[in-house]
């Protein structure tokens, strides 16, 4: 399992199926056409219990959520709005993801 630059995320997601399977994953920088955006569909695939989609604004979030739905993988999706700029942002999505 040597991963580089090269790696395509489906090649990923193909190896750790099973440990993505039934988990909660967080993904930040999801937006609709973005290297993020296309993990996160790629993830969903692999049939996580919640995919978590951060991003500092979550209404652009909303295409890759909506990306997802189409493809009926059954995945439960949320959005989370986090900036990695600002620490008192992280905590608050933290408490957010914790509760």
């Amino acid at each position: 399992m040597g991963y580089g630059s090269q790696t395509s995320a489906s090649e990923l997601v193909g190896d750790l199926a099973d440990e993505i399977r039934g988990k909660t994953i967080l993904i930040t920088g999801a937006s609709l056409g973005s290297i993020g955006g296309v993990f996160a569909e790629t993830v969903a695939r692999a049939q996580p219990a919640l995919l978590i989609l951060a991003g500092r604004n979550p209404e652009k979030l909303k295409g890759t959520v909506d990306g997802i739905s189409k493809q009926e993988t059954g995945a439960n999706v949320r959005t989370l709005k986090l900036d990695l700029g600002s620490l008192a942002a992280v905590r608050e999505a933290a408490a957010e993801v914790n509760s």
